[in-house]
């Protein structure tokens, strides 16, 4: 065959004579359906040729891109006919001529919608170019190809791109040069911002001084940079506005319309351009993406009925478009917008829905890269830096398209992805733009320093309200002095804030939240302010503010502890919050410290208590001061405790007043009656058909009444208490139903104090030794708990050991305990060594210095005492406890100051 081709061609010469094998001749009638049609009929060529030809493409560049199964089985270049050339092309030893093939194949892969491919082809393309000399050909080929990379997210040759580009820089003209500082810029900005930024900066100027059309592109990356990590952008809005003005009537309009979006958001001016996107002067894209990043702003200054319009006229303009992900993405905001502020819940889920039923998920900005995925990908299998660069670049899209939904998403996911890197203050700064009030006051716990959030104190957003009061409320009790006062007028002003629906988080008692936790740093004019805002709380219908209770109730303890000054205007309160059964309620705790320190008090509390006011009798039981009406409820509380029976069949397993509640009454009865309900409290213990809850209230009940039972009573009940004093205590079939749910693969999650039980009997039995034997037999349940890593068994393991009777409890070595991993241990330690501080004095500094805060206030709440059994050791360590980081450590070793 091939003596016969040299035949011909030598006869020949003048002509051209190629050999066409199966293979050329299959691929060349591949785009030739009227030839296969003439000679092998129409079923053959429906099965074999590509359908449309080139020419057909080109003539109508609108027609659906078919991907047929041929180009995905054998390739797209192969099933559109293009392999000869390619292979013509890599053959060709004029470079020249080949990147002109390399052109044209690439031209018509991108024509046919296989845009990877084609990349791939521009960059031997550009390759070419380079060894035929023409070196800013090729650069200008690689700048295509990186553009639309940066564009799409697509990583597969950009380093390749970029060190050509970096290599020849020098090579090229200043203004193509500064072209890739660019590109190289937005790169960057997603893994480095602020060494982004930097780059954008620079080549934006450098381009400006070129006059050179690329100079509207930068801008619009620097701009939007901006607006994405919130920088200062004055300097960014200058140069946006010069940019328009020099470029903007040769410049594309879609780089126009969204440099005037960012200005529209640096000044918030959005007049004409809103006016030109209800008009046809903006082309659907164009105005469908101005409705919604204007929804989007409308919805972070909490104007939702607004912002709900806006999205919908967005949706109207998007339809008319292919970009069905955007539509969806409009919709999804809806949702969240009607969730977040208004009732209408049923209507939020059925547009959710509707967002879910859209098919076609393509976007302005994602193009066919999933940034969401790939982030997830990376971060699952433990590649932060992808991760960060692939969330950065989902922020970006979200940010941009107005897609308020995702947009909190990326911004939790990138906290989430900070945590994980140990940037504690970055993740908070992120969880707060997205509204993540628990992982927001987990994060600071880890973070172990205060991080400034004052700034989102005055942003109009609710949920970044909420999110940056809750990180003050967890961190209040350290914040720096200074904090404190430029953000105190701020946070008195926000318990009026803006109301939000029931599914979403209220600023008011977020603010309430966040007084309660500075309350020992406010000002006394501060504190004065929240005072006059309680009592007018307080002259509101009784359970108006049920759910600020807490808060409220901690505001006034703390104020008349701390501050002598206003504590007439505080017990004042106080007093007239027992009328608030719900406030009344969470003052008690402290109404029964404060029952001995201030006459007035005491005297208002039994006032309370002549008319049966429930919460003044129980603080009065508590502090075990005698009151007729008191006594009367005791005997009523130990008849309806009797009245509960061992394997009683019950409709209802609640208790009006818990047994713990009760027992506080029934330890003003006579010990007879103590002793009688103390074995039928023990008895309902033990009835394992019982749930868990139930009987931990009532074991809790006993532990109340231990001290004031006999020694034979208590001896006997020690050893009920002893034997449920382990994890494998028998519980109901209830309970193991409900310890399944607690299983981490469980949807349904219900904790009625699972485990409760075993824990409080520890404590309890400890409450009720009387004998060594009792003493040892816990001393081994104690030391064993204190090695299971169970913070709240150790914690009641600990309480325990320090109820036993001094002269029965087993020596300890309080320099180990005061080293123990775990802040209960330690604590516990602070307290023994208070029995006799002068035997170990050294202690007393290590315990003062403690990084957990409950063991400094061991020591704080106990300086009275160590003043009357060591007065220097008791300065010194005042001294200290004066200059601790924790404002409640200062404020109780302060101590309570007279009038």
């Amino acid at each position: 065959m091939q003596e016969a081709l040299s035949e011909l061609r030598n006869r020949y010469s003048d002509l051209e004579i190629v050999l066409y094998d199966q293979e050329r001749l299959s691929t060349l009638l591949k785009n030739q359906p009227d030839i296969v049609d003439d000679f092998f009929g129409k079923p053959w060529r429906d099965h074999f040729c590509v359908v449309g030809s080139p020419e057909t493409f080109r003539q109508d560049p609108d027609s659906p891109r078919k991907i047929t199964a041929d180009m995905l089985l054998r390739g797209p270049v192969a099933a559109l006919g293009l392999a000869g050339d390619l292979k013509r092309a890599d053959s060709l030893s004029d470079r020249a001529a080949a990147a002109q093939i390399y052109g044209r194949v690439a031209e018509e892969l991108e024509h046919r919608g296989w845009g990877l491919p084609a990349r791939l082809i521009r960059q031997r393309q550009g390759d070419a170019l380079l060894v035929s000399g023409e070196i800013e050909a090729a650069y200008l080929t690689w700048l295509a190809l990186l553009k639309d990379e940066v564009h799409t997210g697509a990583l597969l040759v950009a380093p390749t791109c970029s060190q050509r580009l970096e290599d020849h820089r020098d090579k090229v003209r200043p203004a193509l040069a500064a072209r890739f500082v660019a590109l190289k810029g937005l790169d960057t900005w997603f893994e480095n911002p602020e060494a982004g930024i930097k780059l954008l900066r620079d080549a934006v100027t450098s381009l400006l001084g070129e006059d050179d059309p690329w100079a509207p592109d930068a801008a619009l990356w620097l701009a939007e940079a901006t607006l994405v990590d919130e920088l200062d952008h004055e300097e960014v809005t200058a140069v946006c506005k010069e940019v328009l003005e020099r470029f903007g009537a040769r410049s594309d309009e879609a780089v126009v319309v969204r440099l005037r979006l960012a200005l529209a958001e640096f000044g918030g001016d959005w007049t004409e351009l809103l006016r030109e996107a209800s008009s046809a002067r903006l082309g659907p894209k164009d105005a469908g993406l101005v409705f919604a990043r204007y929804g989007r702003e409308l919805g972070l200054a909490a104007q939702w009925s607004e912002a709900i319009d806006e999205y919908r006229r967005a949706i109207e303009k998007l339809t008319q478009t292919d970009l069905y992900g955007d539509v969806a993405q409009s919709l999804y905001a809806i949702s969240k917008l009607q969730f977040t502020y208004g009732t209408d819940f049923t209507g939020a889920g059925e547009v959710h829905t509707l967002a879910r039923a859209i098919p076609d998920k393509v976007t302005r900005l994602t193009r066919n890269r999933d940034s969401r995925a790939a982030a997830l990908r990376a971060l699952h299998a433990g590649r932060l830096p992808d991760a960060h660069q692939s969330l950065r670049r989902y922020l970006w899209e979200s940010r941009l398209s107005g897609h308020l939904s995702t947009e909190l998403e990326a911004r939790e996911l990138i906290g989430d992805l900070y945590v994980e890197a140990g940037e504690f203050a970055a993740a908070v700064a992120n969880y707060i733009r997205a509204g993540c009030t628990e992982k927001v006051t987990e994060t600071v716990r880890r973070c172990g320093k205060p991080v400034d959030v004052s700034a989102d104190l005055w942003r109009e957003t609710p949920w970044v309200q909420v999110t940056a009061l809750a990180e003050i409320a967890e961190q209040g009790d350290v914040l720096p002095p200074d904090w404190v006062h430029r953000i105190e007028s701020r946070l008195v002003e926000l318990t009026d804030g803006a109301d939000q629906s029931p599914m979403g988080r209220k600023v008011v008692r977020a603010a309430w939240a966040a007084l309660a936790g500075v309350a020992y740093q406010l000002s006394s004019d501060a504190c004065e302010a929240v005072l006059y805002r309680i009592e007018s709380l307080l002259s509101r219908e009784p359970g108006h503010d049920r759910l600020i209770g807490n808060y409220v109730g901690t505001l006034l303890g703390r104020f008349h502890y701390t501050r002598p000054s206003l504590r007439h205007l505080a017990r004042t309160l106080i007093a007239r919050s027992l009328n608030h059964e719900d406030l009344a309620w969470r003052l008690r705790d402290y109404l029964v410290v404060a029952v001995d320190l201030d006459e007035h008090i005491r005297q208002a509390l039994m006032s309370e208590a002549d008319g049966g006011n429930r919460v003044a009798l129980e603080v009065l039981a508590l502090a075990e001061i005698h009151h007729e009406r008191a006594a009367e409820e005791a005997n009523s509380l130990a008849k309806r405790i009797m009245s509960y029976q061992p394997g009683q069949a019950r409709k209802s397993w609640s208790l009006t007043l818990g047994f713990e509640d009760a027992a506080v009454f029934v330890r003003l009865l006579p010990i007879q009656t103590r002793e009688e309900v103390a074995r039928h409290l023990m008895a309902l213990v033990e009835d394992v058909g019982s749930p868990e809850f139930f009987r931990n209230s009532a074991l809790n009940g006993v532990s109340v009444l231990a001290n004031t039972l006999s020694s034979q009573v208590r001896g006997e009940l020690f050893e009920s208490a002893f034997r449920l004093a382990n994890p494998d205590t028998p519980v109901s079939l209830a309970d193991v139903t409900l310890r399944a749910m607690l299983h981490p693969l469980s949807r349904v999650r219900l904790d009625f104090g699972v485990g409760s039980l075993w824990r409080t009997a520890i404590e309890t039995a400890g409450q009720l030794a009387v004998s060594a034997d009792q003493a040892q037999q816990l001393r081994r349940v104690v030391y064993e708990t204190f090695h299971t890593g169970d913070e709240k068994a150790i914690a009641a393991a600990g309480s325990a050991l320090l109820a036993l009777e001094r002269s029965m409890r087993p020596s300890v070595d309080l320099y180990l305990l005061s080293t123990h991993t775990s802040p209960w241990v330690r604590s516990l330690a602070a307290r023994l060594w208070l029995e006799e501080p002068t035997s170990a004095p050294d202690l007393g500094e290590w315990f003062v210095r403690d990084s957990d805060r409950r063991t400094r206030l061991v020591i704080a709440d106990s300086l009275p005492r160590l003043a009357q059994l060591d007065p220097k050791l008791h300065d010194h360590l005042r001294a200290v406890l004066s200059e601790d980081p924790s404002a409640l450590v200062r404020a109780r070793a302060q101590g309570f100051q007279p009038n």
